[in-house]
C-alpha cells in the first residue's frame, strides 16, 4: 500500500509537469521552424509570411518574430509597442523563467499550480507591458496595441504555448494599462521575504520529514 501510494504521487506530480514541458518543447519547436522560414526585417526582426496575427519572442539573440497579417495590419505607433513588449520578454527571461516555475510547481496541488502559473503568465505579461509602455511613451498605445491584436485573433487562436501577444489576459492587462502605474517593490523587501521564507522552509523540513515518515510507516503496517 505504501509503494502504491508513492506511486500515485509519482504519476500524480510527472503527468502534468510532463504534459507541460511536452507543450512548451512543442511551441519552442514550431517557433523555431517559423524562424527558419521567416524573412531578416531592419531592427532584429523576422517576419513570417502568415495570415495569423503573431508576434513572438523566439528567444533566440534579440530577435522578434512577427507575421505579415500583423505587419501589414497595424499602423507603426502600435507594431512598435508589439515589438517593445516582445522585446521586454526577452530582455526578462520570461520564456526560462516559466520552464523554471513548471519545474519548481511540479510538487504543488494541481489546481493551486495551475493558478500559480496563470499568475506568473499574467505577471510577465504585465511586466512586459510596462516596459513597453515605457519605450513608447504612452501607456493607452499599448492598450490599444493589444485591443488591435486581440481584434485581429479573433476567435484563432495562436501556436500552442507560444509567448504571443495578446494570446491571454487581455482584459486584466488592458485595464492596468488604462490604471496609474503600480510602484514596484524595493529589493530590499523582497530579499527579506525571500530570506524569511527560506528560514521558515528550513525550520519545517525535519518536522515534515518524520510526519512523512511515520505516516509511510502507518500506510505499511
Amino acid at each position: 500500500l505504501g509503494w502504491l501510494v508513492v506511486l500515485g504521487v509519482v504519476v500524480g506530480v510527472g503527468r502534468p509537469l510532463a504534459r507541460d514541458l511536452l507543450r512548451t518543447w512543442r511551441s519552442a519547436r514550431l517557433i523555431r521552424q517559423l524562424v527558419h522560414t521567416a524573412q531578416p526585417a531592419e531592427g532584429g526582426l523576422r517576419v513570417v509570411d502568415s495570415p495569423v496575427p503573431l508576434a513572438a519572442a523566439t528567444a533566440v539573440g534579440d530577435e522578434v518574430l512577427l507575421s505579415s497579417a500583423l505587419v501589414e495590419a497595424l499602423p507603426p505607433s502600435l507594431l512598435s509597442a508589439v515589438v517593445a513588449h516582445e522585446r521586454a520578454h526577452l530582455r526578462r527571461w520570461d520564456p526560462w523563467r516559466r520552464v523554471i516555475a513548471m519545474l519548481l510547481s511540479a510538487g504543488h496541488l494541481p489546481a493551486l499550480r495551475r493558478t500559480l502559473l496563470a499568475d506568473l503568465e499574467l505577471a510577465c505579461e504585465q511586466a512586459s507591458d510596462e516596459e513597453a509602455a515605457v519605450a513608447v511613451g504612452d501607456r493607452v498605445t499599448v492598450a490599444q496595441a493589444l485591443l488591435a491584436v486581440a481584434r485581429m485573433a479573433g476567435s484563432s487562436a495562436p501556436p500552442v504555448g507560444a509567448v504571443a501577444f495578446g494570446a491571454s489576459s487581455v482584459e486584466a492587462r488592458v485595464d492596468a494599462l488604462l490604471a496609474e502605474p503600480v510602484v514596484e517593490g524595493r529589493v530590499f523587501t523582497e530579499v527579506v521575504w525571500l530570506a524569511t521564507a527560506t528560514l521558515v522552509a528550513l525550520a519545517a523540513a525535519s518536522p515534515g520529514h518524520h510526519m512523512v515518515e511515520h505516516l509511510i510507516e502507518l500506510l505499511g503496517s
